[in-house]
């Protein structure tokens, strides 16, 4: 199975620390900018701990503060300890990371065009152990080339509809490159 030590060791490896950019709606909560660390937004702070964080939380956010976000904010939507191949666990939870549990519809979407059929209900619901077992059962190396095909053309989507986040393009593509399939 999958190993969420291994895919955080990963993510640290490409989040960096404190920042404040005004133009990541990630940073902000009711309206405040407060930021991110660690690859945590704000957001992603207030959905776990239930507490909106002031800055300086934000500022002095823990690895392993960031680990238990990343965890129960991530890892478990997507079902990671239960997914077989580490390299299609590792870019299915950059998926939400990135974009957040919408996402979730779209990994099961490709779960569905990966097998031919609708199989998994497309919608924004955690992955269950279930679907796991489905997406399991998946060619890992077919299903791994869509997650990752649908993701590049995620972000030229993106830029498409808000052009000023074309700044972020390249930085999103690098982190991409860095996920490789491995059987």
């Amino acid at each position: 199975m999958a190993s969420f030590e291994k895919a955080v060791i990963t993510t640290f490896k490409a989040e960096g620390g404190f920042e404040n950019d005004k133009e990541d709606n990630a940073n902000f909560v009711n309206g405040v900018c407060i930021g991110t660390n660690r690859g945590i937004s704000a957001q992603a702070y207030y959905a776990y701990f239930k507490k909106i964080p002031t800055e300086k939380q934000m500022r002095d956010l823990t690895p392993e503060q960031a680990m238990l976000i990343y965890k129960g904010n991530y890892w478990d939507k997507i079902a990671g300890d239960f997914i077989i191949n580490q390299s299609v666990a590792e870019l299915m939870f950059q998926f939400i990371i990135g974009s957040g549990q919408g996402q979730v519809s779209d990994i099961k979407d490709l779960a569905n065009k990966a097998n031919g059929s609708n199989v998994l209900i497309s919608n924004d619901l955690p992955i269950t152990k279930a679907d796991s077992i489905f997406i399991n059962g998946l060619n890992q190396s077919l299903y791994f080339k869509g997650l990752w095909d649908f993701r590049l053309a995620f972000y030229d989507k993106v830029v498409k509809n808000t052009p000023a986040k074309i700044k972020y393009l390249k930085g999103w593509q690098n982190r991409l490159n860095t996920h490789k399939f491995i059987a």
